[in-house]
């Protein structure tokens, strides 16, 4: 989710919630006998509210499974658990006297905290990637149908290939394709089709970009002139197959801290609750 004009009044809200709390806090902390406590009213009440924001930013996984039912917007959804989110950290330091207290409240703040600072580099994440994404491909496709943008490629040049050989599926031994005529679709064979898969070989040759331009350079000077052409148009068809890698691997970097902040929500989410029960009980 990209950070926009939209989030105005969610910004403007939060930061208005975290300056009252801290005018409340300030004088509260400086008068109390023996500082801020979270045993007291006022950090019962501070612990209240950062609970209540805790929850309300964890009920996004519940509206995600809504899908049929009207209770606001996804994107609305996205903005409350962003800004709301970022309000619980005052609150809940205002609720323990920035203390850590004993083993389970250590605990859970520390558990907090990673929580907080695993989604705000989610959020950096994703204002950041996809600058690099449009300079690293170009040639994008959408992330669900990336198997079909391969398989459409892997199309386009066996086409290409049909195009100056009436079959491509002969056998290629080592040593063939020493003839001119034989030695690009031994090539292809070899190489490019592989490389044309979903799942590529790591010690593919075509991999580096560098690598694979003089490969392709070499390859056009043992060819005939007439399948030069179609030499380009497998280097180019490989040009954008790297370009889906490079874009995969930065969709896995822009979305898959989500699998480390939400295993930490929901441990948090946990840990609070068995705080409340001790602190209730004992």
């Amino acid at each position: 989710m990209v950070i926009n004009r939209g989030h105005a009044a969610w910004c403007v809200t939060s930061l208005a919630l975290v300056i009252l709390a801290t005018g409340l806090y300030i004088p509260y902390a400086n008068n109390a006998p023996h500082g801020a406590t979270g045993n007291s009213i006022a950090g019962l009440l501070f612990g209240i509210a950062g609970t209540t924001a805790m929850i309300f930013a964890g009920l996004l996984a519940v509206r995600r499974r809504l899908v049929t039912r009207k209770f606001g917007s996804i994107s609305w959804w996205l903005k409350g658990h962003l800004w709301i989110g970022l309000c619980s950290a005052p609150l809940i330091f205002f609720h323990s006297g920035f203390r850590f207290g004993g083993a389970l409240e250590q605990l859970t703040m520390w558990c907090f905290l990673a929580v907080i600072v695993s989604g705000i580099i989610g959020q950096v994440l994703q204002h950041v990637t996809p600058r690099f994404m449009k300079t690293a491909a170009p040639q994008q496709a959408i992330f669900e149908q990336l198997e079909v943008a391969i398989t459409s490629l892997k199309k386009a040049a066996d086409q290409q290939m049909l195009s100056v050989y009436d079959t491509l599926f002969v056998d290629v031994q080592d040593g063939e394709g020493e003839l001119a005529d034989d030695f690009l679709r031994a090539f292809y064979l070899k190489h490019v089709r592989i490389f044309l898969q979903v799942e590529v070989d790591p010690k593919s040759s075509l991999l580096n970009a560098t690598q694979a331009e003089g490969i392709f350079a070499t390859v056009r000077d043992g060819i005939p002139r007439k399948m030069v052409s179609v030499a380009l148009g497998l280097e180019s068809i490989c040009n954008e197959r790297r370009q889906l890698i490079a874009q995969n691997k930065l969709q896995w970097i822009m979305h898959g801290w989500t699998l480390i902040h939400i295993p930490l929500s929901i441990s948090l989410l946990i840990l609070t609750l068995m705080h409340i029960i001790m602190s209730l009980y004992f």
